[in-house]
């Protein structure tokens, strides 16, 4: 529940840093701190000092991305399906307003994606990003509520997304505020939930083996329903965050001002915030000293204060709990290897061109769409509910160029799809908040191929970009009778069908970026290959480079050998080192590939076995070590 507000780790600490609190305001906007009131402080830090570093915690290791609600991509279905209505993103806070109030609202972190597959999985699900409950089990919340009344929440989580009771499960109860509620106020409180002993109610899956989906229903009961709920953040970790990095904070008074609250301010020296986080109240008005538990608080910087009635003072020095790096590899990548539409069609579809879309349409072809412009490489048109009728659009675009008869897609070649689009308006998926795309062979004018249709992909709210690998097994729309995959086709025609919405919510602005079909990036072995990759940091940072046949680096992986360093590794004004293989010149008689970006290794593939490999990244800033792979392989030839 609340943080541990036991000294009993003092004992374990190891005492090398002191930092010593300045008496009275540091800051301008600190609070008014009385004459009288001697309060002085010092944190005696861990080992490593101010600075401490993160624990593994499952967003931010898996997917790079910690659920720190700083955008709306941290959540899923937060809209209609959440029961929670007006929901923003603001200020690193979500909060929404409950509408049920009797447990049918809920806040999902992670899904499993639509019922049965009947959507492609892509993007950031449980099927891509699987919760291995064995190892993560403690789930981390700060939420606030604004009722009065003693409530409870539950939470609840799925195996797949069939959505059985087999594969369910709904935990026991957790108490709203945290225990004792009873004549507790509102507001801000953080919960540590151990979900391999909260039990369950509800389902036949216990918090073990893989989890695909994870929801919190935040409360329910008397007053609910009306009720603000805001959520500042989220984290699932391995380890029990209430006993583990911890800090001591003490301080001297001599209990003129009364008891003393202890805070941390994230960000700046000013108490009253909605992230400002109390670490523990009524200690001691005569000084003395607390552990704060760390463990439960997300990456970031924290001003440490210590308040009582007389006023308040602060750290002279921040603690920091360091931010791991990150690091994206983005080539190899989805969208990186070679473009059909660039070296096949001689035109990319970057829509710098009218003609990338709808320059020969089938016959009695209606795309449903209008106002279409193409400026500073955006398109943009405005949907409309189709002549033919129906409770829902079905505008439609065709990729333009391809008209040639002899201008086959190789199939075997050409196997990722990935586009850019922005849709205006709050996503209702139950209203049509989805994207297809179609393929079929036509020979003047005469379909000799049939089309085949895409399942669903759900798409988000604003700019996002979408990325669909045509060799998976679940891309061919299900309820078509007879099923061709994509290996099976010999296309010359595609089809991007930009919405499905009800004619209710028309009509409505939609943008494309660009839109690309690529094959898996390759290397001739002996050759050089750019590995190309973004790092989250701005400082040093040591990067060591591998290729592996998978992305467990446990079961065996391969060293790219360093050969000199690249000097793209200044591209931080310095702040970071990489020490990298550069190599130039002639590769089998083969013009050099060079990297085209400043964070970039050339990698020389000499003495590397053919086959299909992934690129990783183990990066380390001297307090975390992160490994990131490359969403895709590269195949070396």
């Amino acid at each position: 529940m609340m943080v541990d507000k036991s000294s009993s780790f003092l004992s374990k600490i190891l005492f090398v840093f002191v930092f010593v609190l300045l008496v009275g305001g540091i800051n301008g906007r600190s609070q008014a701190k009385s004459s009288i009131d001697p309060i002085s402080l010092e944190i005696i830090s861990s080992p490593t000092g101010s600075v401490l570093p993160e624990i593994d915690e499952f967003a931010t290791t898996k997917f790079g991305d910690p659920w720190d609600m700083n955008e709306a991509s941290d959540l899923a279905y937060y809209r209609s399906d959440s029961q929670i209505a007006n929901s923003t993103f603001a200020n690193g806070i979500y909060s929404g307003q409950m509408t049920n109030g009797q447990g049918g609202d809920r806040i999902t972190l992670l899904t499993a994606g639509s019922r049965n597959n009947a959507a492609m999985r892509v993007g950031k699900i449980g099927y891509n990003y699987p919760i291995n409950a064995d190892y993560y089990r403690y789930l981390t919340f700060r939420m606030y509520s604004n009722n009065t009344n003693c409530n409870s929440g539950l939470i609840m989580w799925f195996a797949d997304d069939s959505y059985s009771a087999a594969s369910q499960g709904i935990s026991n109860g957790f108490l709203v505020p945290p225990d004792p509620c009873i004549n507790q106020p509102s507001g801000w409180y953080t919960y540590v939930l151990d979900l391999k002993t909260i039990g369950i109610q509800q389902g036949q899956k216990p918090w073990s083996g893989i989890i695909r989906e994870l929801a919190m229903k935040p409360f329910a009961g008397t007053g609910a329903a009306g009720s603000t709920v805001k959520l500042d953040w989220v984290r699932l970790t391995a380890a029990d965050p209430r006993s583990i990095r911890p800090y001591t904070i003490q301080w001297n008074n001599d209990g003129s001002g009364g008891a003393v609250s202890l805070y941390a301010s994230p960000n700046n020296q000013t108490l009253g915030e909605d992230d400002d986080i109390l670490i523990a109240s009524n200690q001691s008005a005569n000084g003395g000293s607390f552990v704060f538990q760390t463990g439960v608080l997300p990456a970031g910087t924290y001003h440490i204060a210590v308040k009582n009635n007389s006023g308040t003072v602060w750290s002279s020095s921040p603690l920091i709990i360091n931010a791991p790096p990150q690091t994206t590899i983005t080539r190899p990548s989805k969208t990186s290897g070679e473009e059909y539409a660039a070296s096949v069609l001689g035109n990319a579809w970057d829509m710098n061109n009218p003609s990338d879309l709808n320059d020969v349409l089938p016959y009695a072809w209606e795309t449903c769409v209008t106002n279409e412009t193409f400026t500073a490489s955006i398109y943009k048109t405005t949907i409309l509910p189709c002549s033919t009728g129906g409770q829902y659009t079905d505008a439609r675009l065709i990729m333009g160029h391809m008209t040639a008869p002899d201008r086959n897609i190789d199939t075997d070649k050409y196997r990722y799809l990935s586009f850019r689009t922005h849709l205006d308006g709050t996503q209702d998926v139950s209203q049509g908040w989805v994207t297809r795309f179609g393929w079929w062979q036509d020979q003047g004018g005469v379909t000799t191929e049939l089309t085949m249709m895409s399942r669903d992909i759900i798409i988000l709210e604003g700019w996002n970009t979408y990325k669909v690998d045509l060799w998976a097994d679940d891309v061919v729309d299900e309820a078509i009778s007879v099923q061709r995959t994509w290996r099976n086709s010999t296309p010359n025609r595609l089809r991007f069908d930009p919405v499905e919405l009800h004619t209710s919510l028309l009509p409505r602005d939609f943008r494309i970026d660009w839109i690309k079909l690529t094959a898996m990036d390759e290397v001739n072995a002996g050759a050089v290959f750019p590995i190309e990759y973004t790092l989250s940091e701005n400082q040093n940072v040591s990067l060591n480079f591998f290729y592996d046949s998978d992305t467990n680096p446990d079961n065996g992986r391969f060293p790219i050998t360093p050969f000199t360093t690249h000097s793209a590794a200044l591209a931080f004004n310095q702040q970071y080192k990489v020490f990298l293989p550069l190599i130039r010149g002639q590769q089998n008689g083969q013009p050099p590939l060079s990297c085209g970006t400043d964070n970039c290794i050339e990698w020389n593939t000499s003495g590397v076995a053919g086959g299909t490999y992934y690129i990783c990244i183990e990066s380390n800033d001297g307090f975390n070590t992160s490994y990131r792979c490359s969403e895709v392989p590269l195949i070396v030839r």
